[in-house]
């Protein structure tokens, strides 16, 4: 009889602890002071004010995991903005794309006040994982590319201006909704990933294909030395209106970025790099968008655009100072049919002061500047100050 009870209350342990699962709030919350100005052919505008994430994105989130036993675990996570950035009015490369093409706005979404957004617009996604290393995601989620974009700036990945990556809203805002597959080999972890979205209105009407394709990618960490590589390819195809069945557009972007680390002593060395080109199989396709004082369609059309980013960090008591320098060059199309080149040159210098685990404080200076394709004409600078405290929880 005893031997019974003891057999079942083994029994009774073990499926508690299968069915074992843990749901956790966080989130983090940025808001400092920020004078930022931003010239477009000539014409300047400012901002001088207490805004919200110049340095981290303010969001809160809600994540979990259950223990599925025999070494499965599902997890979900689900994430949203609590504010908009304080970049979204000056963003190098932009926040809005057309048939897979770049253009730079100014945006009513300044980063001074908060506002409803849409729950899980940064993240929606479940997952499952084994004991071998094995992990299987769905739905909306960061990609590879945004995750090295990130991982190898030397600010800790934040929305400073001065790293052409970082601020480039192709690679720090890629995310995607699809099925990614990650295995992890000793150091290495080799990641995959398709999405999917074709619809149609009609036979011949209608968007047919958006943003669908592939990403491939691997990470490789051992001792001092990281290392990590993906490449992302999207295309989207449109049908003109109407029972022709012409085409609109038949454009492709794909982007390579690689990122590198090295642990030097106490300081640590970054570096990265990526190429995004856009190709329209359609002859003569251009987009059309006007250049403006408040409107710059600075990549529009085929062509490429690639920088790369040097950096480094290193912590002083409890500080750590960074530095990056970026650069880059663009070839594309500018609402003619004759190809445009610029140059791209960045920086940002600034420090953290850690208060404790969960609270920093900052402060930074940055700049950029994209050459114009004649005098000033298109030419973009932006420079910021600013400082202000990050609190996570």
């Amino acid at each position: 009889m005893k031997k019974s009870l003891i057999a079942l209350a083994a029994l009774a342990t073990v499926g508690a602890a299968q069915a074992q699962s843990s749901v956790t709030l966080y989130g983090a919350l940025d808001a400092g002071y920020s004078d930022m100005s931003k010239t477009v052919s000539g014409v300047k505008s400012d901002q001088q004010a207490f805004t919200f994430s110049n340095y981290t994105t303010s969001r809160w989130g809600v994540r979990g995991t259950e223990d599925l036993g025999g070494g499965l675990r599902a997890s979900f996570n689900i994430e949203s903005t609590i504010t908009p950035d304080v970049m979204a009015s000056f963003y190098q490369t932009g926040t809005t794309q057309t048939n897979n093409v770049n253009t730079i706005t100014a945006s009513a979404g300044n980063g001074t006040a908060t506002q409803a957004t849409n729950f899980g617009d940064r993240a929606a996604f479940a997952t499952i994982s084994n004991a071998s290393g094995t992990t299987v995601g769905i739905g909306f989620a960061s990609t590879a590319v945004r995750d090295i974009t990130l991982r190898f700036d030397a600010a800790g990945g934040s929305r400073l201006v001065g790293n052409l990556l970082t601020m480039d809203a192709q690679l720090s805002s890629n995310r995607a909704t699809g099925l990614a597959v990650a295995q992890k080999l000793g150091s290495l972890t080799v990641r995959g990933g398709i999405s999917q979205n074709n619809s149609q209105i009609a036979e011949t009407a209608g968007t047919v294909k958006s943003r669908s394709g592939f990403l491939v990618g691997f990470d490789y960490a051992q001792g001092p030395v990281e290392f990590a590589y993906a490449r992302q390819e999207v295309k989207s195809t449109t049908v003109g209106s109407g029972n022709t069945g012409a085409l609109d557009s038949d454009a492709k972007q794909t982007i390579d970025v690689a990122g590198a680390s090295y642990l030097l002593g106490k300081a640590k060395l970054f570096a990265s790099y990526a190429n995004i080109k856009v190709e329209d199989a359609k002859a003569g396709f251009q987009n059309a968008t006007a250049v403006t004082s408040t409107t710059a369609a600075l990549f529009t059309g085929e062509g490429k655009r690639n920088f790369y980013a040097l950096g480094a960090s290193a912590p002083v008591g409890k500080a750590d100072l960074f530095a990056t320098y970026s650069a880059g060059k663009i070839d594309q199309t500018l609402n003619t049919s004759a190809g445009i080149k610029r140059d791209m040159t960045g920086y940002t210098v600034g420090a953290r002061y850690n208060l404790s685990k969960r609270t920093f404080g900052y402060a930074a200076v940055g700049k950029t500047k994209i050459d114009g394709t004649s005098g000033n004409t298109n030419e973009l600078k932006v420079d910021q100050v600013t400082a202000g405290v990050a609190h996570s929880f």
